[in-house]
C-alpha cells in the first residue's frame, strides 16, 4: 500500500486534535471542578445525576416543611404550657372562693383577678408566630377572638347624632383594636361600621380610623393614662341624612357622628380593648374557622396537621350558645360578682355554685392534656423524619458529588499526564511533517 504525504499529514493532524480535546476535557474538569459539564460529557451519568437532583429538590424542601412545622409546634407546646399553669391557678383560685367561710370581699376580689385571667387568656389565644395567628385556623390574618364585638345601634334621629365609647387601650400591645358600630341612616337601614384603634410611634397617643365613611383622629392621653384630646371626633357619612330635594335623583345631607372619646383610658396591665357603651356586654367571640393547615414534614403522599383551631383549645367564646375556658372563666365570675352584689342570698348557695365549677374545670384541664399529648406525637415524628431526612440528604449529596464532582488530585495528575501526551505529540508532528520529498532530491 502506497503511503502518501497527503495521508501522513491527515493521520498527523486527526492524531493532535484528539490529544488536544483529551488535554481540553481534562483541562475543563480541572478548572470547573465538575466531571459533568454537559449531558453529552456522560449521557448514562447526567441522567443519574438529574434523578438525585429531582430527589434532593423534594428532599429539601420536605426538610423545610419539617424545621418550620418542628420551631410552630415548639411554640405552640410554650403557649399550651402557659394556658395549662392559668387554668391550674383559676382551678385554685375556684376552690378556695367555693367554701361558706370566704366573705364577699374577697369573692369580689377575686372576680377582679379573674377578668385579669381572662384578658391573659385572650392574648395567648391570639398569639402571632411569624406574623400568623396560630389558632385561627386558615384565617392566619386577623385575630381569631375579639372581644367586646356587640354592634351598639346608633338610630337614625337627625343630621347630626353623638354618642360616647369608654374602656381601656393596653399601651404595651401593637395589634390594632376594632370597635363596631351599627349606624341607621335616614330610610332607617343599619350600617355596620368598624372604628379600628391603632397605636403610634408617639407615647400615649393612638389613631382611629372608619372603614366607612370620613372620619379619623390622633386620641392622645395623659401620662397617667386619663384622657387628653382627640384631634377629630367625627365621622361624616355622605348623604345618610335628611332628603335636600326629590330630584331626580334625589339629594340627601350628610350624616354625622360625634364621638366622645372623654371615657376612654389607657393602661399598660390591660392586654385588650374593652370599648363599650351600656348596650355592650362585653362577649369574646371565636371569629377564626376550623380549617387545618396541612405540611408534608416526611417524604411520601401523606401530610400533617401543624396546627390547633382555638375551638379545641378555648372554646367559642362566651356567648349563651358557646363553651371552653372563656365561657367557664365567665361564669365562675359572674358567680362571684353576684354573691358580693346579691346579699338576700345565702352565701352557700353561691359557694355550692362555684364548686360546681370545679367538674368543668377538670374537663378542660384533661382536654388540654390530651392536645398536649397530641401535640407531643407529632413534634415526635416531626423530629424523627428530620433527623432521617438529614441522613438522607448527605447520602444523596455524596451519591450526586461521586457523579458530578472531580476528585481533584487524581484530575491533577490525569491532567499532566495528558499535557505531556500533547507535547510529546506536537514533537513527533513536528519530526515527521519535515521528512524529505521528491522535490529535494530533484533540486
Amino acid at each position: 500500500m502506497r503511503i502518501t504525504e497527503k495521508m501522513i499529514q491527515t493521520r498527523v493532524f486527526k492524531g493532535l486534535q484528539a490529544s488536544a480535546e483529551r488535554l481540553s476535557k481534562t483541562h475543563r474538569r480541572v478548572a470547573t471542578s465538575k466531571n459533568l459539564n454537559r449531558p453529552s460529557d456522560d449521557p448514562v451519568s447526567a441522567s443519574r445525576a438529574m434523578g438525585y437532583h429531582r430527589d434532593l429538590y423534594i428532599l429539601r424542601q420536605t426538610i423545610r416543611n419539617a424545621e418550620g412545622t418542628d420551631s410552630l409546634l415548639s411554640y405552640t407546646d410554650t403557649i399550651l404550657e402557659k394556658v395549662n399553669d392559668l387554668v391550674f391557678d383559676l382551678r385554685n383560685k375556684t376552690m378556695l372562693m367555693g367554701t361558706d367561710t370566704v366573705d364577699r370581699e374577697a369573692r369580689k376580689a377575686v372576680a377582679k383577678e379573674i377578668e385579669i385571667m381572662m384578658n391573659e387568656l385572650l392574648e395567648l389565644a391570639n398569639t402571632q408566630y411569624a406574623g400568623r395567628y396560630i389558632f385561627a385556623g386558615h384565617k392566619v390574618l386577623e385575630p381569631p377572638y375579639r372581644k367586646d364585638l356587640a354592634i351598639d345601634k346608633i338610630p337614625y334621629k337627625e343630621d347630626i347624632v353623638n354618642t360616647s365609647l369608654s374602656g381601656n387601650l393596653n399601651s404595651n400591645s401593637t395589634e390594632p383594636y376594632i370597635k363596631q358600630i351599627t349606624v341607621f341612616d335616614q330610610s332607617n337601614n343599619p350600617h355596620t361600621v368598624k372604628i379600628t384603634f391603632e397605636k403610634t410611634e408617639n407615647e400615649n397617643e393612638w389613631k382611629w380610623t372608619s372603614n366607612i365613611g370620613s372620619g379619623e383622629g390622633i386620641l392622645r392621653f395623659n401620662a397617667n393614662g386619663s384622657y387628653a384630646n382627640v384631634s377629630s371626633n367625627s365621622i361624616t357619612f355622605p348623604s345618610w341624612g335628611t332628603k335636600i330635594s326629590d330630584g331626580p335623583p334625589p339629594t340627601y345631607n350628610d350624616l354625622v357622628v360625634n364621638i366622645d372619646f372623654s371615657k376612654i383610658t389607657q393602661f399598660g396591665r390591660l392586654s385588650v380593648l374593652e370599648l363599650s357603651t351600656p348596650q355592650t356586654n362585653g362577649d369574646i367571640e371565636y371569629t377564626g374557622d376550623q380549617g387545618e393547615l396541612k405540611l408534608r414534614v416526611e417524604l411520601g403522599k401523606e401530610t400533617l396537621a401543624i396546627n390547633f383551631p382555638g375551638t379545641r383549645i378555648f372554646g367559642l367564646g362566651t356567648s349563651e350558645s358557646a363553651d371552653g375556658l372563656f365561657k367557664i372563666m365567665k361564669e365562675i365570675k359572674s358567680a362571684l360578682e353576684a354573691d358580693s352584689e346579691d346579699k338576700s342570698i345565702p352565701e352557700s348557695e353561691y359557694s355550692t355554685k362555684i364548686q360546681n365549677m370545679l367538674h368543668y374545670i377538670d374537663n378542660e384541664i384533661e382536654r388540654l392534656a390530651a392536645i398536649r399529648g397530641e401535640l407531643g406525637v407529632k413534634m415526635s415524628r416531626t423530629q424523627t423524619s428530620l433527623e432521617n431526612m438529614r441522613t438522607l440528604e448527605l447520602t444523596l449529596t455524596d451519591e450526586l458529588s461521586s457523579i458530578e464532582e472531580v476528585d481533584m488530585s487524581e484530575e491533577a495528575g490525569v491532567y499532566v499526564a495528558t499535557q505531556a501526551q500533547y507535547q510529546a505529540a506536537l514533537q513527533a508532528a513536528s519530526s515527521l511533517l519535515k521528512l524529505p520529498s521528491l522535490i529535494d532530491y530533484i533540486s
